[in-house]
Order: structure tokens, then sequence, then C-alpha cells
């Protein structure tokens, strides 16, 4: 069936064609393509949804397993292929289909995240906010790694562009200068794949026709191909990493802490004076045995010694005691006796 007539032969039963929002789901399905060797329309889609590839039932796109080179198409519908990736294809084109029946409430996007964008005091370039980020844009000639490092000593990374919205933001600042392109946050990996370095899912693309295009060269080549922005109609284009572009630093806008209200300081400060209180109260028995341990052994240590001097000068267990003489030991080996008084 056409991605359309699959669509409907799930709403006939009463579901949708499936979603594919984690690896579990990806290895059972792909179980199943693997018995028929046949691929299968999945819910994935940029036909229905602005150019933006989104699942059909709007859940958030959070786990992607794109094929090399993919999404190549601006707009189109995704299947799941026998070789285990997702790929974009014509929705005209017929496949078999996959249905899911969904229970309980489906996750959406979250909402707008608030806040503001960093002060440039020393920068003469100012951060630009558009929804959750904000953007700085650089004219001039770097190499991606220069453009990339200089982004990330400003806490932000090349941009990634999640939608048609935010490229049209884009474009209206890099029109203003169209002498130069401008890189942007999309690299290919080892196998192929167009990623985000900031971690976004690649559920969006402006590639110009017929790019990207897997050329026989690139294959000894993956880690130097990197993206560029056409600026001014913001179409996207592989190249060498080694060209010289401008390029785009995007980075979240700083969230504002709430002022707290008198009552929560109080309590906060009765909170750590009560902390505070509990540590003395716990610290000071503690050294109170400890000065009890330290002058016991002092005791014990003088006792020692006293008891030790009185076996050797005056006990009455001496054996230089006899009765009521004392027997006197000179230097000469003299021996004397004289009484000894009661």
């Amino acid at each position: 069936m056409t991605w359309e007539a699959a669509r409907k032969k799930c709403h006939s039963e009463q579901s949708e064609l499936a979603s594919i929002v984690n690896p579990y789901i990806q290895s059972f399905l792909l179980l199943q393509v693997l018995k028929y060797k046949e691929p299968v329309w999945i819910g994935l889609n940029s036909n229905m949804t602005g150019e933006h590839y989104k699942w059909i039932s709007n859940q958030k796109l959070v786990y992607t397993d794109w094929g090399p080179e993919e999404p190549k198409q601006k707009i189109a519908c995704v299947y799941l292929h026998p070789d285990g990736h997702w790929k974009t294809g014509n929705c005209s084109e017929t496949f078999f289909t996959v249905c899911e029946q969904h229970h309980g409430k489906i996750p959406t996007e979250p909402p707008q995240a608030p806040g503001k964008c960093p002060e440039s005091k020393q920068n003469p370039i100012s951060w630009v906010p558009f929804r959750a980020h904000c953007y700085k844009f650089y004219t001039g000639w770097f190499d991606r790694p220069t453009a990339y490092f200089k982004c990330s000593q400003l806490g932000s990374t090349l941009a990634s562009i999640e939608d048609l919205a935010e490229l049209n933001f884009l474009v209206e600042h890099t029109q203003q200068n169209t002498r130069w392109n401008y890189w942007i946050g999309l690299i290919r990996n080892i196998e192929g794949e167009w990623l985000w370095e900031d971690k976004t899912e690649v559920d969006f693309v402006n590639w110009k026709a017929d790019e990207p295009t897997l050329e026989p060269e690139d294959f000894s080549y993956y880690s130097n191909i990197c993206a560029y922005m056409k600026a001014d109609n913001g179409e996207w284009y592989k190249g060498r990493c080694r060209y010289s572009n401008g390029f785009i630093c995007k980075r979240h806008k700083i969230i504002e802490e709430t002022t707290k209200s008198p009552t929560e300081s109080t309590e906060q400060e009765d909170s750590s004076a009560s902390a505070r209180g509990r540590v003395i109260k716990v610290v000071f028995p503690v050294f109170f045995i400890l000065i009890l341990i330290g002058a016991g052994t002092a005791l014990y240590i003088v006792y020692r010694r006293r008891f030790r001097q009185q076996q050797t000068t005056g006990s009455f267990d001496n054996t230089l005691y006899h009765d009521n003489r004392i027997l006197i030991q000179n230097n000469d080996s003299e021996v004397h006796v004289e009484d000894k008084g009661m």
C-alpha cells in the first residue's frame, strides 16, 4: 500500500502507523521485517508536518535509526528497511505496513523554556534570542574546527536546525550578508549517518536538490565531511571541513532563578540553625568523652609512676627493710645500722 492507504488501513482497525520511540521497539519490528523480507511503512513523515519529520502520533522524536545519508528528502514518508535502518521514500510507493494501538496518554512536545540570552560586554556580536535558544552569527573565513572551538569557548555549539521555523529565523539574519556561507552543527559519522553535534535528533533537513550525494572518494574521508548552509536561501551542502565559511553558534537561554520570599528565607535560616544545633549536640558528648579518656589515661600514668617509685624506695615489703632498722649503703660499700623510730 501507499503511505496514505496504509494509514487508512490502520485507522480502520482503531490503530495508527507505528512509532518507533526506543531501540526495543526497533528490534521487535525488525524481526518482523526480516521474517517477510519486505520494507514496511512507519508513522514518521514530513509530508503532513510542514517539512518537519515527526511521528504521525505526535510523539516526540527521541530515538532515530536513519540509514547512511538519510534523511535525504525534505518532503517524504519513512519506511523501515530490512537492513535495519530508516529510509525516506516517495509517499506514493507501495510497501508493507505496520500498525500499533497506543494505550494511555501519548507524550507530546514540551513547552518552550523561558530565559534570557547572555550579555556580550566585550564581544561586539550580540546573542539573538529565538524560542528556547540564543544565536551568534559570525562572518569571515573559518575552517570548521576553528568555528567549533570558538563556539565551545562561548559555552555553545554550532547551530542545529530543528524545523522550518528555526531555519527561516536563521535565514532572516544570514541574508543580511550573503558573501559568506555558514557552518552548522551537522556532521557525518564513520557509518555515513548525519548527526547534530548537540545531540538533537535529525528530524528536519533542507539539503539542496541531489545533496548529499555519496561520492566514491568520500569513503576514506568520513571524518572530514561537514555541512554548511547557504546564506541567501538556507539550503544545506556538504563540503570538506577544511573549507572556510562563517558560522552560527547556538546555546540554551539562561533560566533566571525566582526570588525567594521572606517566609522561605526565614524557614531556611531556622532550618540551618536547627541543623547547626544538632551538630553541636552530637559533637559535644563526643568531645567530653575524649576529655574523660585523656584525663583517665593521665591519672593512670601518674599512678603507675608513683607505684613503681614506692616499690623501689619505700615499700614495707622491700628487702632493705627489716623490723625497725634501715640498712643504708654508701659509696664505699660500708654498712651502718641505725634505729628507725615508729
